[in-house]
C-alpha cells in the first residue's frame, strides 16, 4: 500500500488457495487469482497452479505494459510463472526470498521434493533475477546459497499503530501462526507439561492461535499428556482477534525451527509482549540480545521451559523487554523504511535494464 501512495500501480497475481474472488482491487491493488489445487499430501503449502487458467492469465498480463516484474519465496508456482514471464516479455525481474533453509518437514518426501525444487526452479530464480532481496540476513545468506551473486536485505516492515493494545495484564503464553510441523508447536505443549503444575498454581494457559494441518496431531498430543484444561486451540482470527488473545497474554511463544524472518514475532512485539523464540532464521534480526526477548535453541524443549518460567517469575523484567522490543520495532521495521528501500531498488534495477537494453 506504501508504493501504492508513493504514486506506483500494482498488480498482485497468486494462487486463489481460498477460493475468493478472482479479480478484485484492494486498497488500490488490482488482485488477480489463478484457479489451483492445494493438495494435503504437500501439506496444504504448495498450491498447483489449474493449466487452463493460467494460459487465459498470461494473456490477460501481457495486454498490461509493466515496468518490473516481483516475485515471493523460490518455490510457490506463480514465483517461476513470474520470472518466466519476466524473461519472455523482457521485463526486469526482483525477487524476494522469505526462507532462511530448505522445507522443514515430518514427511521426508515433502523435503525432498522441497530440496530439488529449491536447487532447479529456486536456483533458476535466485540466479537470474535482475535483483534478489533477502528479508533477513540468514534469507540472505541462503539467496546465496541458491545461486544469488549479491542479495540485498530489506526488512519486512509491520505498522505498530495497528498493533497498539492499550494495556496488558495477562499471565497466558500465546502462539500465533500455521499449524504446521515445522511452526514447533508441539514443542510448546511438550514444554507446558513440563510447566502444568505452574500453569495450574498461576491459573495460566497457553493459547495457540492458527490453523493448519498438523492440528489434529497437536489436538491428540494435549489429550495425551493431560493438558485439555491448559491449552486452547483457537483456530484462525482476524487482528482484533488476536489482539484480544493479547491482551491477556504475558509471554509470547514462537517454537519455530524455520523463518525467514517471523511475522508474528513483529505482530506480538509491536503490540509489546515480551516473548521466548526459537533462535531460527531470522528471528534474532528482531531480538538482536535479552532486552528485546530471550531465545533457544530450536527443538530443545526443557530450553524453552526454562526461559518462559524465567519471564513469568519476573513481572518487571517482562514490562521492561515488552517496552524495549515495541521501540525496537518501531524503528527497525517501520514501513516507510520498507517502501523507500523497496522503490529505490525498483528504480535502480529498471534505469539499470534500459542502460543495458540500450548499450
Amino acid at each position: 500500500m506504501r508504493l501504492v501512495r508513493l504514486g506506483h500501480q500494482i498488480t498482485v497475481v497468486t494462487c486463489n488457495t481460498e477460493k475468493a474472488a478472482l479479480e478484485e482491487i484492494k486498497s488500490g491493488i488490482k488482485i488477480i487469482r489463478i484457479p489451483c489445487w492445494n493438495p494435503l499430501w504437500l501439506n496444504a503449502s504448495y498450491p498447483i497452479v489449474a493449466p487452463w487458467a493460467l494460459v487465459k492469465i498470461w494473456r490477460q498480463l501481457k495486454q498490461e505494459n509493466y515496468q518490473i516484474i516481483y516475485t515471493q519465496t523460490r518455490f510457490y508456482p506463480t514465483t517461476l510463472v513470474g520470472f518466466v514471464f519476466a524473461k519472455i516479455n523482457k521485463i526486469p525481474v526482483v525477487h524476494t526470498e522469505q526462507g532462511s533453509q530448505h522445507t522443514v518437514a515430518v514427511n521426508p518426501l515433502v523435503f525432498i521434493a522441497g530440496w530439488l525444487i529449491d536447487h532447479t526452479f529456486g536456483w533458476l530464480v535466485c540466479r537470474f533475477s535482475d535483483a534478489v532481496v533477502g528479508v533477513s540476513h540468514k534469507a540472505c545468506d541462503f539467496c546465496r546459497h541458491l545461486g544469488a551473486k549479491e542479495p540485498i536485505l530489506i526488512y519486512n516492515s509491520i505498522n505498530v499503530d495497528l498493533w497498539r493494545i492499550e494495556s496488558l495484564a495477562g499471565r497466558e503464553i500465546t502462539f500465533v501462526g500455521r499449524l504446521i510441523y515445522a511452526k514447533g508447536v508441539q514443542d510448546l505443549i511438550k514444554a507446558a507439561a513440563l510447566m502444568k503444575s505452574k500453569i495450574k498454581n498461576q491459573k495460566s494457559k497457553i493459547n495457540i492461535v492458527g490453523d493448519g494441518p498438523y492440528r489434529p496431531y497437536l489436538e491428540r498430543l494435549t489429550s495425551e499428556l493431560g493438558l485439555q484444561n491448559y491449552v486452547e486451540f483457537w483456530g484462525e482470527l482476524d487482528r482484533d482477534g488476536i489482539k484480544e488473545v493479547f491482551q491477556r497474554t504475558a509471554i509470547f511463544v514462537n517454537p519455530s525451527y524455520s523463518e525467514g524472518l517471523p511475522v508474528s514475532v513483529l505482530e506480538a512485539g509491536a503490540a509489546g509482549l515480551p516473548m521466548v523464540a526459537a533462535d531460527a532464521g531470522g528471528t534474532r534480526d528482531i531480538l538482536t540480545d535479552d532486552n528485546y526477548g530471550l531465545l533457544f535453541k530450536p527443538r530443545e524443549v526443557e530450553q524453552l521451559c526454562q526461559k518462559i518460567e524465567f519471564l513469568l517469575n519476573d513481572e518487571a523484567l517482562r514490562q521492561k523487554i515488552g517496552k524495549n522490543v515495541k521501540n525496537h520495532i518501531q524503528l527497525k521495521f517501520n514501513p516507510l523504511l520498507c517502501a523507500a528501500s523497496t522503490e529505490k531498488l525498483f528504480l535502480e534495477t529498471i534505469a539499470r535494464w534500459a542502460k543495458k537494453r540500450s548499450g
